[in-house]
This record gives C-alpha cells, sequence and structure tokens, in this order.
C-alpha cells in the first residue's frame, strides 16, 4: 500500500466552536469530565491533486522526457494543481470515516468546522471532506480565513511577505546544498535517479535533453516572495525535477492512470509499486531541504502552529 500525501486544509471539530479569530472564555467552556474527549483538532494536506503545472513546458528548452507528459488525462481540464475526480471521492470517502470514528468518542451533536487555505486545491478537499461528513449524520461548515485574498499568512507565510527572513541563515542553508548536490545525485540517491533516468527514457539528444546531463544543481536564497522564487530557498537542476517526476508518478497511480508510460510498474501477478516507493526519495529528500530543514520549517509553519497551539 502507497501513503498518499499529495497545503493544507485545517480541520477542527469538537462539541463547541466559536468564529475564526475567537477563542471561547474558559468560564464558557464545559467543565471537563476526566477521560472525556471534548474537542479534536486535526492538520490535512490537501487531496490527489493534478501537477502544479505542466511539466516540460518551456519552448525554449529540450524536454528531460522523451514523451510527453499527461494532460487531459486528469480530469480537470487546463486547471493544473486542481484536485482531482479521485481527489474529490477519496476526501470524501476520509471525511465519512473520520465523522463515524468520532461519533462514537465526542459528545452527541458535535459539529465540524473546516480552515481551509484558499487555493482550490484545499478549499475543494475541504468541501469533499464536509460532504463526508454531512453524509454521516455529522454538520460540518467550510470557510477560507476571513478577508484573505492573496496567499493566505496562516498557511503561506512567505509568500504572504509575512516578516523577513533572516538572510545569512538562508545563505548557510543554500550553500550547503550547492555544496552537496552533486554528491547526493552520484552517491546518495545513485539508485534512484537511474531509475527516473530509466523511465524518462531520453537517449537521443537531438530530441530531448537527458536529465543526467544537467550540471548546475546550485541553490540560492530568496530575500521575499517572487513569481519565481515562492518559497525561502530556490534550488535548481536534477532534483527540483526529481521532486516533481517522482510525485507525478505517485499521482497517476493515485488517479489511476498510466504511470510514468508504463515504464514504473510491473504488473505480475499485481502491480509492483517498489519503484514509485524508491524514486519518491527523492521528492522527500528534496522537501527535507527546503521545507523541514530547522528554520525553514520554522518560517513556514509558526503561525499555523501558533493557531493550533
Amino acid at each position: 500500500m502507497i501513503r498518499v500525501s499529495v497545503l493544507t486544509p485545517l480541520i477542527v471539530f469538537g462539541c463547541s466552536l466559536q468564529a475564526i479569530g475567537q477563542s471561547p472564555s474558559p468560564s464558557a467552556a464545559p467543565a471537563a469530565v476526566a477521560g472525556e474527549l471534548k474537542l479534536v483538532v486535526a492538520l490535512f494536506r490537501h487531496g490527489v491533486r493534478a501537477p502544479l503545472k505542466q511539466i516540460d513546458d518551456d519552448p525554449t528548452k529540450k524536454p528531460h522526457a522523451k514523451d510527453p507528459w499527461p494532460t487531459s488525462q486528469w480530469g480537470v481540464g487546463n486547471n493544473w494543481g486542481y484536485l482531482t475526480p479521485h481527489g474529490v471521492v477519496l476526501a470524501k470517502a476520509l471525511g465519512y470515516d473520520y465523522a463515524e470514528t468520532y461519533k462514537k468518542t465526542l459528545p452527541s451533536g458535535f459539529k465540524a468546522f473546516f480552515w481551509a487555505d484558499v487555493a482550490e486545491r484545499t478549499m475543494a478537499t475541504a468541501h469533499a471532506l464536509r460532504d463526508g461528513f454531512s453524509g454521516a449524520g455529522v454538520p460540518a461548515t467550510v470557510a477560507p480565513s476571513p478577508g484573505t485574498k492573496g496567499p493566505d499568512p496562516l498557511f503561506h507565510p512567505f509568500e504572504a511577505h509575512c516578516g523577513a527572513p533572516d538572510q545569512a541563515r538562508l545563505n548557510k542553508i543554500a550553500q550547503a546544498i550547492t555544496a552537496n548536490s552533486q554528491s547526493w545525485i552520484d552517491l546518495r540517491f545513485g539508485r534512484q535517479f537511474a531509475q527516473l533516468y530509466g523511465v524518462l527514457a531520453c537517449t537521443d539528444p537531438a530530441k530531448c535533453s537527458p536529465l543526467n546531463s544537467v550540471t548546475n544543481n546550485s541553490a540560492q536564497p530568496c530575500a521575499a516572495s517572487t513569481p519565481g522564487c515562492s518559497d525561502p530557498i530556490k534550488w535548481q537542476g536534477q532534483f527540483p525535477y526529481a521532486n516533481t517526476a517522482s510525485e507525478t508518478f505517485l499521482l497517476e497511480y493515485a488517479n489511476q492512470i498510466q504511470v510514468g508510460w508504463g515504464r514504473v510498474l510491473e504488473q505480475p501477478p499485481q502491480p509492483d509499486t517498489e519503484k514509485i516507493l524508491s524514486m519518491m526519495a527523492l521528492h522527500e529528500f528534496y522537501f527535507d531541504q527546503t521545507q523541514r530543514e530547522t528554520y525553514l520549517a520554522q518560517i513556514g509553519a509558526s503561525n499555523l502552529l501558533q493557531e493550533i497551539s
């Protein structure tokens, strides 16, 4: 079984909740009985989506893959990054399951509230989760952050220009990535990159550009969010492409479309997902370096953790 973790509606449900931005006063809160569950706060990523954009779409560069990446097969038209029909079904089923689970432990009549990021895939996930709760007989509502039109500072503080990152710390992180990139490609993840090169199947330089011919794998810090720099660290070269490609194979699998042009899954006697799982290490490691490093995680998640707390 593959764990699909494919940003983030925040689901909050319990006995009673007040409006966003308000906290129940201690005097108004019912006295809790020892061992009685009164409130649950759960954080979700969005459901299964289409890729965020068409891969290998730069007309000035040769593609890294021999064959064109899927387009219409996602079922979302030209709306890249949208929740797919399969994503809706899965999120609705998940909502139903959570409702049935907590009906056994939360007091009768509890309600659910979903606080979602404003991106379509996160709002659509929250609505599907709500429908799942409603199908299980649990009242549920959905809302984004009040007054938010651009990037939500709760979920995307860097894009929302919340404060200025410490450039010295970002420089140090970027320098470490740049210094180690090639050894990570050649040694630490040599097997996974070899698998990816095989799936991309680019062997004719006249028609495509082999990914292993890319030699600039450096990283740079971003002083502020711009269209070309949406995160504090911008990493170029083989790893960001491998990140997108490996995640796309997982999305193809979850959406029940052909995975990696038929060059990823071994069929008999059942689909063998070892190659997907192996290449997903490239996706996870990319996020380890660009999102989960301690200082970068503090930039990205402090607002959210403060709100949950």
